[in-house]
């Protein structure tokens, strides 16, 4: 063989449960004893393989740990063989869930079993390597994924290199749930007390769901991120009643949101004062709303303490109540929930935190304008035709895009437009402390690749009512854009915002992906 496997298409320590390759799930064995097949592992230009002899099949298990694939929705594995693949040659993947019991044969268990050929897609092939990239829901008997214990290899080639082993999620989420894990935060921890975030040491909570709570409860996974989840949310308490949190020193209180449904969203913070207990008569809280919150993509929500004007005391602060709307019908996804103390920026006209860091892969993504990718060469941020003023800034020393009084501003990539027939999404993050409206459009100059041509196809999207004073990150499916009927020629990128003529949005990550 010449060649070692391609490389997989996603980041595997976020965006993957690996079973081989990121280590991220521990494999008990990768033949069992009850398998018929022998297994080395070799290399391949310096890659780590499993290689299959005298293969009839091959069981690999991960009982011990059984993977949660709950929150993935493909299967993904890399194979090559020498040996003959025409018909009637065949390799068969089985996966296996345990069940809730996580035991083999405990009545809960279910399992399927696909089957390649030359004739599938993708097709069983001779002297090649051959991307394995299934839907999990063509294993239509594997009705839950939540404990996956068996993967097991059978069939024709009796010689069979294995590379790549891991699920995963397309990014683009179910248009109800996250498709993409929140944004990682930036504080430095020494400024930090954290509640709940994989960035940071976490202080200890009490709960996360009170029994006085209107709402159901769940740990889950979003990219292999953990995440709380909120469903039936009509208020939600979260205490730190044993220990409660002196935030005296910090100047704001930070979390991460995401929901498909709300149509409301507030934040309620409780300090139980010098006595440390609720009722004693110094209690003090405060909350804050949000009216027609974004849907559909990650809000990050940094709240000036000093906005919560009745918290008049934050040294025992014990309760944290998030409220949703219509009530009782509404998830709400949270993470990273934590204070901090920020020294620098201006709060209120301008960002004081850089804009997240993307984490898709760079090979899935063709990159206008950010510091984490290679860009493709832009004409122009603003065109002559636009009605704004720009300047690029940096935030954070993170260079960003700033438009201030902005009706409308037109960005080209005329001189070399963008292909992006392979890409799922449009991203980009915004911050704006004074916008009530904002548009993205994009333009398509058709196979002529100039603007007029008769074959132009172009879509807007709009946003009401953004949220103020925090990063969105807009993770814009592609198929959302349906007057865009063509992508192999984009060559405009239009925003548009209001007042008009009278706000500024900074702009950073500008980019396709898949």
């Amino acid at each position: 063989r010449a060649s070692a496997a391609p490389g997989p298409p996603c980041a595997l320590s976020s965006d993957a449960a690996d079973v081989y390759k990121g280590q991220v799930v521990p494999v008990d064995t990768w033949s069992a004893d009850w398998d018929e097949a022998e297994v080395a592992d070799v290399q391949v230009m310096g890659d780590d393989v499993k290689l299959y002899t005298n293969l009839s099949f091959a069981g690999i298990e991960f009982i011990s740990q059984t993977v949660d694939a709950s929150m993935m929705d493909r299967f993904h594995m890399d194979i090559w063989t020498g040996d003959p693949t025409a018909a009637p040659a065949e390799l068969k993947i089985k996966l296996v869930d345990f069940g809730a019991d996580g035991a083999f044969g405990g009545g809960d268990d279910v399992e399927h079993e696909i089957t390649l050929d030359e004739n599938t897609t993708p097709a069983l092939a001779t002297g090649t390597w051959v991307g394995i990239d299934l839907p999990l829901s063509d294993f239509t008997g594997l009705t839950t994924t939540g404990h996956l214990a068996q993967l097991v290899l059978s069939g024709d080639p009796n010689t069979l290199y294995v590379d790549n082993i891991y699920f995963y999620r397309d990014g683009g989420g179910t248009g109800t749930e996250p498709g993409q894990a929140a944004p990682t935060p930036t504080q430095n921890e020494a400024n930090v007390i954290s509640l709940f975030s994989d960035a940071y040491m976490d202080v200890n909570v009490d709960t996360w769901r009170t029994d006085w709570s209107t709402a159901t409860f769940e740990d889950v996974m979003v990219q292999g991120n953990p995440t709380k989840k909120y469903s039936e949310l009509d208020v939600a308490g979260i205490e730190t009643v044993s220990s409660t949190v002196d935030a005296t020193g910090m100047t704001h209180f930070h979390l991460d949101v995401w929901s498909a449904d709300f149509t409301f969203f507030a934040v309620k913070l409780v300090d139980f004062g010098a006595d440390g207990v609720f009722g004693g008569g110094d209690d003090v809280e405060h909350q804050i709303d949000f009216n027609a919150p974004s849907q559909g993509q990650w809000i990050s929500y940094d709240l000036p303490l000093s906005d919560f004007t009745g918290l008049t005391t934050r040294a025992n602060i014990a309760q944290y109540i998030l409220v949703g709307q219509p009530t009782g019908e509404t998830t709400v996804f949270v993470d990273n929930i934590y204070f901090y103390n920020d020294d620098g920026g201006s709060p209120g006209t301008e960002p004081s935190q850089a804009a997240p860091t993307p984490t898709e892969n760079e090979a899935d993504v063709i990159s206008l304008f950010s510091d984490a990718y290679t860009d493709v060469s832009v004409d122009t941020w603003r065109t002559d035709w636009s009605a704004a003023t720009f300047e690029d800034v940096t935030v954070q020393g993170n260079p960003t895009k700033k438009y201030s009084e902005l009706d409308f501003v037109g960005i080209e990539t005329v001189a070399n437009t963008v292909d992006a027939s392979e890409m799922t999404h449009f991203h980009l993050d915004v911050w704006s402390a004074d916008f009530t409206f904002f548009a993205v459009k994009l333009v398509d100059f058709g196979a002529d690749g100039a603007f007029g041509g008769g074959d132009d196809v172009e879509h807007q999207l709009d946003f009401a009512a953004p949220v103020q004073g925090e990063w969105i990150s807009y993770d814009l499916p592609l198929s959302d854009f349906t007057g865009l009927t063509s992508r192999t020629n984009i060559a405009q990128y239009i925003l548009v915002g209001q007042p008009t003529g009278a706000n500024t949005v900074y702009v950073d990550n500008v980019y396709f992906h898949k």
